[in-house]
């Protein structure tokens, strides 16, 4: 039983520790100015396959996470996460059961959105709009850490109990 609840949580768990994990500074010149999008990527999953075990207020606190690991202004990225979490789950009837590469482009088209509302966000918030190396540079590893995040949330999925409220 308890094993059970526990594996209702794998989700949330996998969504923290692989979020504190790409925070963690790397001894690579020129890699700690950003980090990947793993917030986005597992909304952007569990949102689509088990949107019952990725809730608004998770996904809050996500934001709330990303932005003090980030060291920005609370509130930004909360704001995006909702808005990627709400974009999916209205739009997961389209490509939920479409191949890999139909997922990833679906998830490109979302991670543009999300990085772009963030660099705008942000950009306002500081009255001067910010360099966008950092957005393009964070955009182009999520993209390629994509399929390993997706197969790794795959994993946990079939982890779950089969009869997990997925509404």
């Amino acid at each position: 039983m308890l094993l059970k609840n526990i594996r209702l949580f794998l989700p949330i768990m996998v969504t923290v520790l692989l979020l504190m994990l790409s925070s963690v500074p790397l001894d690579i010149t020129g890699t700690s100015a950003f980090f990947p999008a793993v917030d986005i990527m597992a909304i952007s999953f569990w949102a689509s396959y088990r949107p019952g075990s990725m809730p608004y207020w998770f996904v809050f606190l996500l934001g709330i996470i990303r932005d003090s690991l980030e060291g920005i202004m609370l509130g930004v990225s909360p704001c995006v996460c909702l808005l990627v979490r709400l974009m999916v789950v209205s739009s997961r009837g389209l490509y939920r059961k479409e191949n890999f590469i139909l997922v990833w482009q679906w998830f490109t088209i979302i991670l543009i959105f999300a990085i772009t509302l963030k660099w705008a966000l942000l950009s306002f918030l500081m009255d001067k709009p910010l360099i966008i190396d950092y957005a393009v540079m964070q955009f182009m590893v999520s993209i390629a850490m994509y399929p390993l995040l997706h197969w790794l949330f795959n994993i946990v999925n079939l982890a779950m109990p089969e009869n997990f409220q997925d509404a």
